[in-house]
């Protein structure tokens, strides 16, 4: 109810509406609007292709918008971002998003969960024991719309410690003074910030693979936007407010994928 208290009387911050609560056998139960499809769903349906960059940029524009009004206006952090939990208005409106499950949600500075946020969306502050806050939910719309370009999660681990092998193949090694800010940081890193290799991982590629690699996005100023919101340091981590205004809301439409069977012309040489 503290989210639809009238300080949005026309919905334009895109979170689910609550329609009516009511006791039924000592349960609560809450009734919210009719929405269609989850992201998850909705990429599904597309067989995993990318969504095509308007619908993208305006998804994205609005879960920006959602999280602004949570973390900025009612000092909330929703804490499960996925996109299970971001839902398409109707079948028929495939660019309206609205923001549900607020289940595990709390107030800034009245974080009371340490096991938080489905695994592939889950930021590293919480796997390492760190104070979370609403940088964490940006984390999560970063991995979301990797995953909506890409048709796959782009930290799919099989458990926390895979989460950060896949962190730092793309992200390099974490800073070390973000580690000792980490009350689980000798679970993951030796003292001197190397990182535990496991039987399991044999191996940890560190910085291996860029971000465009992993994402599969071509796109220069979403990649910018998405290092930004993939970031180590959440302090560092860019806000709803500063990506809503970054510049790849504003760029023309490029082509993220280009075919592999598109014709490439020769190097053109001069002669002397």
């Amino acid at each position: 109810s503290l989210l639809n208290d009238g300080s949005d009387p026309q919905h334009n911050n895109y979170i689910v509406r609550m329609m009516d609560s009511f006791k039924f056998r000592g349960h609560v139960c809450v009734t919210f609007e009719i929405l269609g499809s989850n992201l998850y769903e909705y990429s599904r349906s597309l067989h995993y292709k990318a969504l095509p960059l308007s619908q993208l940029k305006s998804i994205a524009q609005q879960m920006f918008t959602a999280l602004q009004f949570c973390h900025e206006n009612k000092r909330i952090i929703h804490c499960d971002m996925k996109p299970e939990n971001v839902l398409l208005v109707s079948k028929n409106n495939k660019n309206c998003i609205r923001v549900i499950d607020f289940g595990s949600s709390c107030f800034v500075g009245r974080q009371k969960y340490e096991y938080i946020q489905s695994r592939f969306y889950r930021a590293p502050e919480v796997i390492l024991g760190q104070k979370y806050g609403p940088p964490m939910d940006i984390w999560s719309v970063g991995c979301i719309l990797c995953e909506m370009e890409s048709g796959r999660p782009i930290f799919p681990g099989d458990d926390e410690y895979e989460q950060i092998r896949l962190f730092m193949e793309v992200l390099g090694l974490p800073p070390r003074y973000l580690l000792f800010q980490c009350a689980r940081r000798k679970e993951f890193f030796h003292e001197d910030g190397t990182p535990i290799i496991y039987p399991k991982n044999k191996k940890i590629n560190i910085g291996t693979k860029s971000l465009k690699t992993a994402s599969k996005i071509n796109d220069p100023l979403l990649l910018d936007l998405l290092s930004k919101c993939l970031e180590w340091d959440q302090t560092k981590r860019i806000t709803a407010s500063q990506a809503l205004k970054h510049p790849w809301f504003n760029s023309k439409e490029i082509n993220l994928h280009p075919s592999k069977s598109a014709i490439q012309l020769p190097d053109l040489k001069i002669k002397d």
